[in-house]
């Protein structure tokens, strides 16, 4: 299984007063998907989290219509600053079918400090999770809109202004002989006008060699 999902979170990460790099892990509203690949088949689910200082507040989870080959995933998610927070999912079929939906989830602040694009390696029966190197295909881009430092919104991150986006590249925490990589951004380029971005990244592996992902 992989898990690929965009959050929220009301903590602000970076440098500068008031940041609190690293608690953005521990309060968050989350929206993704699941993909699980066995043998036979791929199965894809839908779900939106919220956590709250660690505590799971509400969770929702659901499978996507077979409705055939999925040729692409897209997920948003937007904080109304009421107390709410809203999913929609679309999803694209090689027939040409498409799908789509909104969840609502409630959330325990108003405003955002930061926002995620996260992709979650698999778990191995034995615990041990895999690296995502190890698997091939697929892009995934995000966009975004924010009101930066001089007042203005801009869309992200392409022109923004400098010193208010701040990304961070985390290892696996578990212990694994498979996590060994150390990854860095290779190269990036604009996806589309409304601020898309796409990246490469770089997975250095000691005593095995390079491999890239996007």
């Amino acid at each position: 299984m992989v898990a690929i999902w965009v959050g929220l979170s009301p903590a602000q990460i970076g440098y500068g007063a008031g940041a609190s790099s690293g608690s953005e892990g521990s309060s968050f509203v989350q929206a993704g998907y699941y993909v699980y690949v066995t043998p036979s088949n791929v199965y894809v689910q839908y779900f939106v989290f919220t956590f709250d200082n660690g505590q799971e507040l509400n969770a929702y989870e659901n499978y996507i219509p077979a409705e055939g080959t999925v040729t692409r995933l897209d997920v948003s998610l937007g904080n109304f600053e009421n107390g709410t927070a809203m999913a929609q999912f679309f999803v694209l079929y090689s027939n040409g079918a498409t799908w789509t939906t909104k969840v609502y989830e409630s959330i325990p602040w108003t405003l955002t400090g930061s926002a995620m694009s996260v992709v979650e390696a698999p778990e191995s029966s034995s615990g041990f999770r895999y690296e995502l190197p190890y698997l091939s295909g697929g892009m995934i881009n995000f966009n975004f809109a924010y009101i930066g430092e001089d007042g203005n919104e801009h869309t992200g991150p392409s022109t923004n202004p400098s010193g208010t986006i701040y990304a961070d590249v985390y290892q696996l925490g578990s212990s694994s002989a498979y996590n060994s990589a150390y990854a860095e951004i290779y190269n990036g380029w604009p996806y589309s006008s409304y601020g898309g971005w796409s990246y490469l990244y770089q997975f250095t592996y000691p005593g095995i060699g390079t491999t890239y992902g996007l």
